[in-house]
């Protein structure tokens, strides 16, 4: 991953997912920061991580189990977190192992109750993805959210603390790097990127999730036909947001909407790619509302 590869996914990641909204909302809810001991606090955070995907936190069991399970572990592994602001990258190693044990802790407590396909119902537990999500919810800028499909995909099963230090120091190189690269500190990244609401942690949340969670190609891949569909959508998004009027020359519309595309990829897109890219999308879509009548094929511009 390069720095291009990672405006291209957290771009698509902002334009065509609710997570942005539902995570400013979370926000909201609970700043200055979140307590553990608040009720309202609570159950900000059971509501935001049903939003992100996490079932095991039922309805009906937020106040009964999931949340006097967190204050348990908030007591005991609470004061031994980094501070609000620490860096994931400013961690020494001894500080990184020892949150794997409280990532362990806090997988095997309750959340909630599950029903069985026998007609049983069946306690589960935060497990490691409601663990991650939940210790991001505390530290954003030292932990990142983990997904079971991330997690299959960069070989770590298991999901237990011991496969949680591996990767924070994995993320933690990876952002040293990107820092290199980009010539601006690791806290800098977002803005550097235009993500400035993520932490930089999740910034590689944010990669992973599109890489590898949906198969999504890297940057370099920008003009494979593979995401033609995928790079529409975020085309028209970008569009839609800049309010471009509807036009009906397929010339004219293909300009346009390339340059939404320069805006949404950023400027280390090939021109002649970008260009070729917006003009197939207009005509091999699916997804155009009104393809272009014309038949006659555009000169591409190149530089």
């Amino acid at each position: 991953m390069d720095i291009a590869d990672l405006r291209y996914a957290c771009r698509l990641y902002g334009q065509m997912t609710t997570y942005d909204a539902s995570l400013r909302r979370f926000r909201l809810r609970v700043a200055p920061s979140l307590d553990a001991a608040r009720r309202d606090h609570q159950m900000a955070l059971f509501e935001w991580l049903n939003s992100w995907g996490c079932r095991q936190f039922s309805l009906a069991h937020h106040t009964s189990m999931a949340a006097p399970s967190l204050v348990d572990w908030w007591r005991s592994w609470g004061p031994r977190l980094p501070e609000q602001i620490a860096l994931l990258t400013n961690l020494k190693e001894r500080e990184i192992g020892r949150l794997g044990h409280a990532f362990e802790a806090l997988s095997g407590v309750d959340a909630g109750v599950r029903a069985l396909p026998s007609g049983r119902q069946a306690t589960v537990t935060y497990g490691p993805t409601g663990a991650a999500k939940t210790m991001f919810a505390f530290r954003p800028n030292a932990f990142p959210p983990w997904d079971d499909p991330i997690r299959r995909r960069l070989g770590f099963a298991l999901g237990d603390g011991q496969d949680y230090v591996r990767y924070l120091a994995q993320v933690a190189d990876q952002l040293r790097a990107l820092s290199r690269e980009a010539g601006v500190p690791v806290a800098d990244l977002p803005a550097f990127v235009d993500r400035a609401d993520s932490s930089a942690p999740k910034l590689v949340d944010e990669y992973n999730w599109i890489v590898l969670t949906k198969g999504s190609p890297r940057h370099s891949a920008y003009n494979s036909p593979r995401v033609l569909v995928l790079m529409y959508a975020s085309i028209t998004s970008a569009a839609r947001q800049q309010q471009l009027p509807e036009v009906s020359s397929a010339r004219l519309r293909s300009e346009r909407i390339f340059r939404a595309l320069r805006v949404t990829l950023g400027s280390r897109v090939k021109w002649r790619y970008s260009w070729q890219l917006a003009h197939n999308c207009i005509r091999s879509s699916p997804l155009s509302p009104s393809p272009p009548a014309s038949k006659a094929s555009p000169s591409f511009r190149q530089s």
